[in-house]
């Protein structure tokens, strides 16, 4: 998001993390002379709401390898409501390639899908197949694809 604030003085942003992480975030946004387009918001996302219509983007940065298959397409359904009209959903995440050989890139994301098997309770990695089924079926029309390896950015549209 620090980006999007820097590129668009007018652009206001609502961070959505745990306190500790958003004193992180507070740093970065300071550092990059941002922080007063920024309202920091301690929460944890798999409990609390987005609320409904009130944003133009929701970031997933990274996050849906830590939910798992259930908490991503539950994160995704959050985020459809949030949205405006023509909004968009960012989720930027290592995915595999669809056969899970580690071809194409793919071998990053599936090394990091053994981690997230012995360090979280229900992470993992997911293709890009798998998101664009789960963002359709949270309501999401339209769909593009960024290759960033090792990771991609993924763009649903309302």
């Amino acid at each position: 998001s620090i980006p999007f604030a820097e590129a668009h003085p007018a652009t206001r942003v609502t961070a959505l993390d745990y306190a500790r992480v958003l004193d992180v975030a507070r740093h970065f946004a300071r550092a990059c002379g941002v922080e007063g387009q920024f309202t920091f918001r301690a929460g944890d996302l798999r409990r609390g709401s987005l609320g409904r219509a009130g944003f133009d983007v929701v970031i997933l940065g990274h996050i849906c390898h830590s939910e798992g298959a259930a908490g991503t397409r539950q994160l995704f359904r959050k985020a459809h409501r949030a949205l405006r009209l023509g909004g968009r959903m960012l989720v930027a995440e290592m995915c595999p390639d669809e056969e899970r050989l580690g071809q194409d890139g793919g071998a990053h994301a599936l090394l990091f899908a053994l981690n997230m098997l012995v360090h979280t309770e229900r992470g993992g990695t997911f293709t890009v197949p798998e998101y664009r089924q789960w963002a359709t079926a949270a309501g999401f029309q339209r769909f593009r694809a960024i290759d960033t390896r090792p990771a991609r950015i993924l763009s649903f549209q309302k």
